[in-house]
């Protein structure tokens, strides 16, 4: 619980500067002890998992703010590669779709 209140913290301290927080999460990271914030159906939302969710959602809505020079990302193609061979392996697995899909969508997010 106390993990979790202070992780909630970090990120909630993002809004205020994004840089300085998303470097005290990587530190906090090195101690902390992965949490469950909520789960629902069996399908948990952890600390782990969802505050860099939570970074990144935070990074794409203030772009503006945080980057000033534009720069495109250098493995755009191989990134674009690696998703398409996930998406086709999902498709064509034997166990089906959506057992598949969820996999490939754990091993994403790393859940």
């Amino acid at each position: 619980m106390v993990f979790t209140v202070i992780s909630i913290f970090i990120a909630l301290y993002g809004l205020i500067d994004f840089k300085k927080s998303v470097m005290l999460f990587t530190v906090y990271q090195i101690f902390w002890y992965p949490t469950v914030i909520c789960s629902i159906g069996g399908i948990s939302l952890g600390t782990n998992s969802v505050i860099p969710l939570f970074y990144a959602l935070l990074f794409i809505v203030n772009r503006k703010k945080i980057i000033r020079t534009r720069i495109d990302f250098p493995f755009k193609f191989p990134f674009l590669l690696i998703l398409l061979s996930l998406l086709f392996s999902s498709i064509t697995a034997l166990t089906g779709f959506s057992s598949e899909f969820n996999r490939a969508l754990m091993r994403m997010f790393s859940v």
